[in-house]
C-alpha cells in the first residue's frame, strides 16, 4: 500500500515531465540571488509591462518548471519565478517550511527586489495554498489570481474522514511526527499536511478576479484510495465557482496535474482573462 508520502506526491507532483523548449532562448530571463533573513533565494526576472505575474510552484518543483511559460508570458508582461528554500539554487532556511513562512519569504523577496504591488499570483498545487494565504495576509498587494489544479481547503480533511483512523494513520506515516531535521521539500510536505488538516482557512479571496484551472483527466492508478481523492477533487473543485462569484474556471481532461506543461495555452488564457477583468474593473 502507498503511504502518505507517495499519496501526497501523487496529488501534488507526480507525472512531472520536463517540457522546456527553445521558448526561453527568445526572451532574456535574468537569474539572480538575494539574501532574505538567514538564506539567499534564487529568482528569475523577465519581460516588462504594467502587470507583474508571480509564479508559485507546487511541492517539489523549482523555478525551472516555469521556464517555457515564463518565456511566453514575458512577451507581454513582467514575470517572476523563484526557488523556495531548499529548491533549485536557493539555500536552505533554518525556519520551518510552513505556508506562513513561505508567504513571508515571498513578501521579503518582492520587497527586496523592488517589485511594486499589486501582483497577479499564479500558483500550482501547493502553490495555490501559498497564494491564497498571501492574498489573505496582504490583500492590497494582490490584483488577481490563477490557481492551477490546486485543491479545496477541505479536501484532505474529507479524505481523512472518509476512512478509519487506523487506515489514515498508515497512510500518514510516522515521518510526520518530527520535523526537527528536515529541510526543503521534506519540511514543506510535513508542514503542508499539518496545515491542511488544521482549522486554518485557505478560502479564495473575494476582492479580486480569480481563475481556476482544474484537471479531471482520469488517473491510471485505479486503487480505491486514489479514486476517493479524484472524486473529492472533482466535487470540491467545482464548488470553487458555486461558492465564489469572482471565480472563473477552466476544466481539462487532456492534461494531468501539470496543466501548464502540457496545455500552457490554457494557463496563458486564464492569466489574460484575469488581466482583462482587472482592467475592466479599473476602468469603471
Amino acid at each position: 500500500m502507498m503511504n502518505i508520502k507517495v499519496i501526497t506526491l501523487l496529488v501534488c507532483t507526480i507525472l512531472f515531465n520536463s517540457a522546456c523548449t527553445n521558448e526561453a532562448d527568445k526572451v532574456e530571463i535574468k537569474e539572480e540571488k538575494v539574501s532574505i533573513g538567514d538564506y539567499s533565494i534564487n529568482y528569475k526576472n523577465s519581460g516588462k509591462g504594467e502587470h507583474i505575474i508571480i509564479f508559485e510552484s507546487g511541492l517539489g518543483m523549482s523555478s525551472e518548471t516555469w521556464t517555457e511559460i515564463q518565456a511566453k508570458l514575458s512577451e507581454n508582461y513582467r514575470v517572476i519565478s523563484y526557488d523556495r528554500s531548499g529548491y533549485g539554487k536557493s539555500e536552505n532556511s533554518k525556519s520551518v517550511r510552513s505556508i506562513d513562512n513561505i508567504v513571508n519569504d515571498l513578501k521579503l523577496l518582492l520587497d527586496k527586489i523592488d517589485t511594486p504591488a499589486p501582483y497577479i499570483l499564479v500558483g500550482h498545487s501547493l502553490g495555490g495554498y501559498v497564494i491564497r494565504n498571501f492574498a489573505k495576509l496582504y490583500p492590497e498587494k494582490v490584483s488577481g489570481m490563477v490557481m492551477i489544479d490546486s485543491y479545496h481547503e477541505n479536501l484532505f480533511k474529507m479524505l481523512r474522514d472518509s476512512m478509519p483512523e487506523s487506515e489514515w494513520n498508515k497512510y500518514l506515516g510516522t515521518e510526520y511526527k518530527n520535523n526537527d531535521t528536515l529541510s526543503g521539500v521534506e519540511s514543506e510536505r510535513v508542514e503542508f499536511m499539518k496545515t491542511v488538516l488544521s482549522n486554518e482557512e485557505f478560502k479564495i479571496p473575494n476582492h479580486i478576479p480569480v481563475h481556476v484551472l482544474t484537471s479531471l483527466e482520469p488517473s491510471q492508478d485505479t486503487s480505491r484510495f486514489v479514486n476517493v481523492i479524484m472524486d473529492l477533487h472533482e466535487k470540491l473543485s467545482l464548488s470553487f465557482v458555486t461558492e465564489n462569484d469572482n471565480v472563473n474556471q477552466t476544466i481539462t481532461k487532456s492534461s494531468g496535474h501539470f496543466i501548464y506543461l502540457k496545455e500552457s495555452e490554457l494557463v496563458i488564457s486564464a492569466i489574460d482573462n484575469v488581466i482583462k477583468r482587472i482592467e475592466n474593473k479599473n476602468n469603471r
